[in-house]
C-alpha cells in the first residue's frame, strides 16, 4: 500500500468512526431519521473495504449495526429488528467483540420478550447480564447506561414470569450502578423507570401511587430521551386503566386522553408506528366507553391504515374484526347507553386491557412478511391526516375546502367510512353521500326502537 493509499484509508476510517459516534448520539436523543442517515453513510463506506475491514473499524461496524437494530425496535418495526440483530450478532461473533456479543444477546432477549416467549427471553437476558458485568469490570470505556438498559428489560421480563424477588435483585444492581455514577442523569432515569415498573406490578394501592409519582418525575425531567418519555407516558396510562377497571370512575378517561395525545405527538416526531398503532386502538376503545361511536370508528381506521402501511397483515385483520364487532354490537351499545350501564360492562364489551404494550407485539414479531422500508429524511414533509405517514407525489388527496392532506389509501378508507373530511366535514367524493356510517347507525337505532314497539302477537309486514 502506497503512502497516498494509506492516508486515504486513514481518512475513511476516521470518517466511519465519526459517523458511528454521531449516530449513537442521535439515536439516544430520539433523532432516528438523522441517525439512520448517518448509519447508511457509514455502511456504504464499510462496503468499500469488502472483506478486508481494518481491525480498528470492527467496533464502529458493530456500533452501526447496534444502532440500526435499536432504531427499528423503538419504531416498532420488529420484523426489521430481528433481521438486523441476527446480522449484528453474526458480525459481533465473527470479530469476537465481547461488548457487542453481550449487547446482541440482550437484544435477542427483547425479541423473545416481545414474542411472549418468556423462557427464552430469561435465558438470553441472564446470559447478557453475565457478559455485561464482565465487560463493565474489565472495560473502562464501556458505556454504563447500556448495563442499566439491560437490567431494566430484565426487570420487565421477570415481572412477566411473576418472579418479583428476582426483579428486586435487578433493581438493587441498578441502584448500585447509580450510586457509583451520581452525576449521570440517564442512569437515574433508568432507575426511576425500573422502580416504577416493579411498583406497578404490585397490587397495593400505595405502590401504584408511588409508581405514578416516578413516571411523572421522568416526564418532567428535561434531559430525558424520547424512549424514556414514551415508557413513562405508557406506564401512567396503564396505571390509570387499572384504576378505571377497579373503580368505574368515568372521569379517569379524561385523565388518560391528554397522555394519549402526548404519545401521538411523540410517535409522530420519532416516527414510531408501533406507538401510534397502540394509541389509536386504545383511543377507539375509550371512545366506545362514552358512546362516541363515530369517533371510535375514526381511531380504528387510523390504526388499520398504519398497520396496512407497515405490512402488519395480522394486525390489520384484527382491527378489521374490531370494526365488524362494533357494527354487530350497535344494538348492544345503544342498550348500554339507554341503561346508563356501569363502566365494567362497557369495558368488557370494548375489550380493554390495562397492558398497552402487549396487545399487538406478538403479532408484529410473528408476521409472515416484512415490507422493507427505507427510513428517509424529508425536508418538507407532508403528513396524512389519518395515518400520520408521509404523503407525496400524485398519490394524495387535498381537501379543496380546508387543504387537509390524505394519502390515497386513507382517502379511500375515509370515503368508505363516512365520505367526510375529518377537518371540515365536506364530502371527499362529491358523487357519494357523506356521513354514510352515521345514517346507517341511525337506521339501526330506529329499527331497534320499532321492533320494541311491535306487539309480540302481531305480524309485521
Amino acid at each position: 500500500m502506497t503512502q497516498k493509499d494509506k492516508t486515504e484509508t486513514d481518512k475513511i476510517i476516521k470518517k466511519i468512526k465519526r459517523l458511528a459516534g454521531r449516530s449513537i448520539l442521535k439515536n439516544a436523543t430520539g433523532k432516528w431519521n438523522e441517525a439512520m442517515e448517518l448509519i447508511e453513510r457509514g455502511d456504504e463506506l464499510i462496503k468499500s473495504f469488502q472483506e478486508n475491514l481494518p481491525r480498528e473499524l470492527e467496533d464502529a461496524h458493530c456500533d452501526l449495526l447496534y444502532n440500526k437494530s435499536t432504531i427499528f425496535l423503538k419504531r416498532g418495526l420488529l420484523g426489521h429488528y430481528f433481521r438486523w440483530i441476527s446480522e449484528y450478532s453474526t458480525v459481533a461473533q465473527k470479530y469476537g467483540n465481547k461488548r457487542h456479543i453481550a449487547l446482541s444477546t440482550y437484544l435477542f432477549a427483547v425479541h423473545y420478550w416481545r414474542s411472549n416467549d418468556f423462557n427464552k427471553a430469561l435465558e438470553h437476558i441472564e446470559s447478557a447480564i453475565m457478559l455485561i458485568e464482565e465487560c463493565y469490570k474489565n472495560d473502562d470505556h464501556f458505556p454504563i447506561y447500556w448495563a442499566n438498559e439491560v437490567y431494566y428489560h430484565a426487570i420487565r421480563i421477570v415481572i412477566e414470569r411473576k418472579e418479583l424477588e428476582l426483579a428486586r435483585n435487578y433493581l438493587k444492581r441498578i441502584e448500585e450502578i447509580c450510586e457509583l455514577n451520581l452525576n449521570d442523569p440517564l442512569l437515574n432515569i433508568s432507575y426511576q423507570l425500573s422502580e416504577a415498573c416493579l411498583l406497578k406490578a404490585s397490587k397495593r394501592a400505595r405502590d401504584r401511587v408511588r409508581a405514578e409519582e416516578l413516571y411523572k418525575e421522568v416526564c418532567k425531567t428535561e434531559m430525558r430521551p424520547d424512549w424514556a418519555l414514551t415508557e413513562a407516558l405508557i406506564g401512567r396510562c396503564e396505571l390509570l386503566l387499572i384504576e378505571l377497571k377497579s373503580t368505574d370512575e368515568i372521569e379517569i378517561i379524561d385523565e388518560i386522553k391528554p397522555l394519549l395525545e402526548e404519545l401521538i405527538n411523540l410517535g409522530q416526531q420519532t416516527q414510531s408506528e408501533f406507538t401510534l398503532l397502540e394509541v389509536y386502538v386504545l383511543q377507539g376503545k375509550l371512545s366506545l366507553l362514552t358512546f362516541e361511536i363515530r369517533i371510535a370508528r375514526r381511531f380504528l381506521v387510523q390504526a388499520q391504515r398504519i398497520a396496512e402501511r407497515c405490512g402488519y397483515k395480522s394486525i390489520a385483520e384484527e382491527i378489521t374484526r374490531l370494526h365488524k364487532d362494533l357494527r354487530g354490537n350497535l344494538d348492544e351499545w345503544e342498550n348500554l347507553k339507554q341503561q346508563n350501564a356501569p363502566l365494567s360492562k362497557r369495558i368488557k364489551l370494548a375489550r380493554i386491557t390495562e397492558d398497552m404494550s402487549r396487545q399487538f407485539s406478538k403479532e408484529i414479531v410473528d408476521m409472515e412478511e416484512v415490507v422493507e422500508k427505507k427510513v428517509t429524511v424529508y425536508s418538507e414533509l407532508k403528513t396524512c391526516v389519518v395515518c400520520k405517514g408521509s404523503a407525496a407525489g400524485f398519490n394524495i388527496y387535498v381537501c379543496p375546502q380546508c387543504s387537509s392532506i390524505y394519502c390515497k389509501g386513507c382517502a379511500e378508507a375515509v370515503i368508505e367510512l363516512e365520505n367526510a373530511c375529518w377537518t371540515c366535514e365536506s364530502p371527499i367524493d362529491k358523487a357519494k353521500p357523506s356521513q354514510l356510517f352515521e345514517k346507517k347507525e341511525e337506521e339501526i337505532k330506529i329499527g331497534t326502537k320499532n321492533s320494541k314497539n311491535t306487539p309480540k302477537n302481531k305480524k309485521t309486514v
